[in-house]
């Protein structure tokens, strides 16, 4: 079992220093930034800032599933490959660590690495309801976890 979390750490590790997963974070981050400044603006006073401020939340919500989806696609797609190409998978099956110990370590880093985005994510997606002075029910939560699950199968 100790081989699954070796890999699971080397997978993380190999996530946050991929610079394709990097730039697509810095892209998402960007996005997601701009979106919400252009929201809080374009939200005036009145009777429908209210209705306003949830379109805007939706909005977020579906950008970042949108973001966190590839995300999770460039991740699963340079699960094996980074290590097939930089020949770091010869040094790490010539250990006596079993074939699926290696690819469900890989998974869970990966899936560990995605969650952290996903962290970021959801930390702006606070700052947005705590900006626009959204409470925040039930229906924000289930809406964020299920975008969360599809990225965690995309991966």
């Amino acid at each position: 079992m100790s081989g699954v979390f070796v890999q699971a750490r080397l997978a993380v590790r190999r996530a946050i220093a991929s610079k394709m997963v990097l730039a697509v974070v810095i892209l998402a981050l960007v996005v997601l930034a701009l979106v919400s400044f252009g929201v809080t603006v374009a939200l005036g006073e009145g009777a429908e800032a209210p209705l306003r401020a949830e379109g805007a939340m939706l909005a977020f919500v579906l950008l970042a599933g949108g973001f966190g989806n590839l995300v999770a696609l460039v991740l699963g797609a340079t699960l094996v490959r980074a290590d097939i190409r930089e020949g770091t998978i010869l040094g790490v099956l010539s250990k006596p660590i079993p074939r699926w110990a290696y690819v469900v370590g890989s998974y869970l880093g990966s899936a560990l690495a995605l969650l952290l985005v996903w962290g970021i994510f959801a930390g702006l997606f606070l700052g947005l309801a705590h900006v626009l002075e959204v409470e925040l029910g039930r229906e924000h939560v289930w809406i964020l976890v299920g975008r969360v699950l599809l990225a965690l199968v995309l991966l």
